[in-house]
């Protein structure tokens, strides 16, 4: 069964990778959710407790693709996170069926289901398997100022119910699990919070114009990760030159 959300603009990426769902993906969804909501109201308290301190500095870690992301965000203790993606790819396809490994045997046991889902992490979904396996609570996506009016307008031409009537942003609930998407980043951060700045955003945007939009919240963040986006081979090479330079901002930024 194809994903009926796949012609969604606030879902679905110009080059998404094929796959589909089926009974044993739903399982795994639900599962998914029951996990998120409890790592959440867990990793809120042990990740806020140390990423609140003003004197904590956030970990900057670059990473070449997705599946390295993810296991970054893993080590670095992350759980119910505000994810603030700055992208023009959302990474939000659902993960397909035949990719999510199985588990088999009896009497049924626990299973550590963000580990499980790195091996079906990809560039088409890491987002939507940080949000099911409760790494990230919400998410707020800062796109490139053309990429979101893009965006928007086929949202508008679908009638989609999430865009704000000014055309600025959108609000997608998807089955209770929110992700506001702007080109501009809301603040103050909620917490605990981690920055991706993925070099997809760098095709059309600039370092200068997302320092422009962080200001001086690089602080609010518990982890920092800027992905050069390897796994993508509609990113050119200036993109992630950008990105590399975003990195080297960042990490000046910090050490002030």
């Amino acid at each position: 069964m194809a994903d009926q959300r796949s012609s969604d603009p606030f879902t679905v990426d110009p080059s998404p990778a094929p796959g589909g769902v089926g009974w044993r993906f739903a399982v795994l969804f639900a599962l998914g959710v029951c996990l998120s909501l409890l790592v959440s109201l867990a990793g809120a308290g042990a990740l806020g407790s140390s990423s609140r301190s003003a004197a904590s500095t956030p970990t900057l870690i670059v990473v070449d693709n997705a599946v390295q992301q993810a296991r970054a965000w893993r080590s670095a203790g992350v759980r119910g996170a505000v994810l603030v993606d700055a992208t023009r790819d959302l990474g939000y396809l659902p993960a397909a069926e035949d990719l999510i490994p199985r588990r088999t045997g009896w009497p049924v046991q626990s299973v550590d289901l963000p580990a499980l889902w790195i091996g079906a992490t990809d560039r088409s979904n890491a987002v939507w398997v940080a949000a099911r396996t409760g790494l990230a609570r919400t998410v707020h996506y800062v796109l490139p100022a053309a990429v979101l009016k893009e965006r928007i307008r086929v949202g508008r031409a679908q009638n989609y119910p999430g865009i704000a009537a000014d055309g600025g942003s959108v609000f997608a609930n998807d089955e209770g699990y929110v992700r506001y998407i702007d080109d501009e980043l809301a603040t103050p951060v909620s917490q605990p919070a981690v920055l991706n700045i993925d070099a997809s955003y760098f095709v059309q945007g600039t370092p200068a114009e997302l320092s422009a939009q962080l200001g001086d919240s690089l602080r609010s963040f518990k982890v920092i990760t800027v992905d050069r986006a390897e796994d993508a081979t509609d990113v050119p090479e200036a993109a992630r030159a950008r990105a590399d330079e975003m990195a080297r901002i960042i990490e000046q930024a910090l050490a002030r």
